[in-house]
């Protein structure tokens, strides 16, 4: 499908009891969505983390101290329906918000385990913390809130992510590729992400316009905890 911005690819596209759809698209360049950050009106700093594309551990980074200098006294950190982005760039990210220790693992039938461990010098936010997770949260996004949660550096408010943190081959054939996949990411405590997803330590079922500050349950739960540890370290 990949191809020079500007030129045609045309798509065939098939649809369950229905006829199939041809269609031509035109090529972009996409560039990944940036972390945003904002300080909140209670003072509690707020990141959003639509995409993990290049670079993006010294984005969140920059947004980190950009907050920080802002006087936030705690921080928001939302990883809902965030999906684009390999589980590798995860780890990076991960790094930022625990104090060393295994982030995650790595393990396939014909790969030995790797472990990632983080290092404590690269932590960047120490203050009370909160993460924001729902059922479109995917890939690097599970490695971050699955780090986060096994650290017991912060609570996870939401609902249970999708599910999806494979390593992929690609295997060129006559006529097309096969897609393979030849190891799965783990927890930092050896439960797998692939197909099972991170089951939140504070469940709170989302509504359908999820993401919206007004009428948003698992923000409202996140933002009562954090008062209560901000309070603590005051």
């Amino acid at each position: 499908l990949r191809g020079a911005p500007g030129s045609s690819v045309k798509l065939k596209l098939l649809r369950p009891g229905s006829d199939a759809v041809d269609v031509s698209l035109v090529r972009e360049r996409l560039l990944p969505a940036a972390p945003q950050g904002r300080l909140l009106d209670d003072g509690t700093g707020y990141l959003s983390v639509p995409e993990f594309g290049p670079q993006v551990a010294d984005k969140v980074q920059g947004e980190l101290d950009l907050l920080r200098r802002q006087g936030a006294r705690g921080l928001v950190l939302d990883l809902r329906r965030s999906a684009y982005g390999a589980p590798e760039t995860g780890v990076k990210v991960a790094e930022l918000f625990v104090n060393g220790g295994v982030v995650a693992r790595l393990a396939g039938r014909r790969v030995r385990e790797q472990v990632f461990t983080a290092d404590a010098a690269r932590s960047a936010w120490k203050q009370p913390l909160a993460v924001l997770v729902d059922s479109a949260t995917a890939g690097a996004a599970e490695v971050v809130a699955a780090a986060v949660l096994d650290a017991g550096r912060a609570p996870v408010v939401g609902e249970p992510t999708f599910g999806r943190a494979p390593v992929q081959k690609t295997i060129p054939l006559p006529e097309g590729g096969l897609v393979l996949t030849v190891a799965k990411y783990l927890t930092p405590k050896g439960k797998p992400i692939h197909n099972q997803g991170v089951e939140p330590s504070v469940a709170v079922n989302a509504p359908p316009d999820a993401g919206q500050e007004q009428g948003d349950p698992i923000l409202d739960k996140a933002l009562e905890l954090l008062r209560g540890e901000v309070n603590k370290a005051a």
